[in-house]
């Protein structure tokens, strides 16, 4: 009999040293670990789970476990709970939990359901940790994946994303509907594109470029590849412009985009055209501007010609017949008083006459040749301006035609003529001189100038009378000036195609 007794008292100490190691184990866990009745009233909790809900062990004992969560996610685990059975005893739920605090938090638990010999519930024995950050995480990954696929999806473009082995792994609606309307709808996610360029390589030259393109993206060698191309489809041809650019990511990839730039490129098209149409205009009226001089110069040449060989002439024989009577008049005063009147009045006229003839056509050229001409002109503007000028001219007979030795006279002539009416000038400087089959003509001043950026330096003063006789010449005119530091007018002539 004492042996049973002995027997029994060890059995019972044991037991007791079993259950210590159990609670130290169950107590040493991080995770929570709770034992509860059917009705999910606590009957055990480890220090874990009293410290993760702000309480003492003692605290919870009695209270059940559903109360801990809105009320969605306790009638959603009570159901779980009911679904365990002596055949499936355990199973993993996730639900969320309202603290002490009233913040709501995410757990996960494992549930045993323990029954006994006859098949009866006698508790749940449940081990459970927190995995709200994790909720939050797939959360904001989920956020993200909804604005990726949102963004992707207002896109007009046509955009498709490639994982590193050129596999589609999304398309946006742009895509699809540009593939399907091209009948080309298998290329979409789960095509491989590089094998869809691939076999179109044979018969585009454009997707043997898409094909190296991409693979150098994928690869990693390029970090962007553009480019242009055309393309047919059932509205007429169409322009893109194909990029691919990489993703960076651990795992790779790239986008692919196909952006319509098709009105863009009918826009360059009509801007071209209209470019055409304006520089075939302004040709147009180069030549008229050249023609009107050229006739303006001819008129002048033949009004020059009658008022020096008709009216010019009549007057120099009424000169002459004047003088004649003066030398037979004799004493008679009053005859020899009117006869030099007329003298004075004819030659007053021949005088006029020669002024007006000059202006239409500078008959020193025919008589004198450009050098002595310009030398002429300058001397009478120097004469009747008070205007310093110098000149430095080499001797250009018989190396320009006429209408080329007019046209070079009219620039130093209007450019003098700029000089004396809005320069304010003391001094100037008329060079022109021959080197390398170049006549170089250039005309300076000190006066007060102008700002190169103005209208004025563009187009007044006569500016652009003379770019346009240089023009006709087959030279180029430039006009330098600045407020304050004069003006300077150049013209260049290649001799050989004057």
């Amino acid at each position: 009999m004492s042996q049973d007794k002995e027997h029994l008292q060890k059995l019972i100490q044991d037991l007791r040293e079993s259950e210590e190691r159990y609670r130290a184990i169950v107590e040493d866990q991080t995770e929570m670990i709770c034992r509860s009745l059917q009705d999910t009233t606590l009957t055990f909790v480890n220090d874990s789970y009293a410290r993760y809900f702000g309480k003492a062990p003692s605290e919870l004992l009695g209270l059940r476990f559903l109360d801990f969560l809105p009320e969605q996610d306790a009638n959603v685990m009570r159901e779980f709970l009911e679904s365990l059975t002596g055949e499936n005893p355990v199973g993993t739920a996730e639900h969320r939990v309202i603290g002490m605090d009233g913040a709501e938090r995410w757990n996960q638990w494992t549930d045993r359901a323990i029954f006994d010999e006859a098949g009866k519930l006698i508790e749940y024995q449940s081990v459970g940790r927190d995995i709200t950050e994790r909720k939050k995480a797939e959360a904001a990954l989920q956020r993200s994946e909804e604005l990726n696929r949102a963004v992707l999806a207002s896109l007009r473009d046509k955009i498709a994303v490639l994982d590193r082995k050129g596999n589609i792994i999304a398309v946006n609606e742009g895509w699809t509907e540009f593939a399907e309307s091209n009948r080309a709808s298998g290329v979409g996610v789960g095509a491989n594109y590089i094998d869809v360029c691939r076999s179109a390589a044979g018969e585009e030259p454009f997707a043997q470029r898409t094909l190296e393109g991409i693979c150098l993206v994928l690869d990693g060698r390029e970090d962007i590849y553009r480019e242009e191309y055309p393309c047919d489809t059932p509205e007429g041809v169409k322009w893109f412009v194909l990029s691919v650019t990489p993703l960076r990511l651990p795992e790779g990839g790239a986008v692919v985009s196909h952006i319509d730039i098709t009105e863009r490129k009918h826009a360059e098209a009509a801007l071209m055209t209209s470019r055409e149409e304006l520089r075939g205009s302004r040709d147009e009226v180069r030549r008229l501007a050249g023609k009107l001089i050229a006739l303006q110069e001819e008129e002048r040449s033949r009004v020059a010609a009658e008022l020096h060989d008709g009216i010019g002439q009549s007057l120099a024989i009424i000169g002459n017949r004047v003088k004649r009577c003066l030398d037979e008049v004799g004493d008679r005063a009053d005859i020899r008083e009117q006869l030099e009147e007329m003298t004075e009045a004819v030659t007053a006229a021949i005088n006029e006459v020669r002024e007006i003839a000059h202006g239409l056509r500078p008959y020193e050229l025919d008589r004198l040749g450009l050098k002595n001409a310009v030398e002429s002109m300058i001397e009478q503007v120097r004469d009747s301006s008070g205007i310093v000028i110098s000149a430095d001219l080499d001797e250009v007979g018989g190396l320009l035609d006429e209408r080329s030795e007019t046209s070079i006279y009219r620039v130093v002539q209007e450019a003098l003529h700029n000089v004396i009416e809005h320069s304010g000038a003391r001094t100037a400087r008329v060079s022109m001189k021959t080197a390398h089959g170049v006549l170089r003509v250039v005309i300076t001043d000190n006066g007060e100038g102008f700002d190169n950026r103005s209208n004025v330096a563009r187009n007044g003063f006569g500016i652009s009378g003379i770019k346009e006789r240089a023009r006709m010449l087959g030279g180029n005119i430039d006009v330098r000036s600045g407020r304050g530091r004069g003006t300077t007018v150049e013209l260049k002539i290649d001799l050989q195609n004057a």
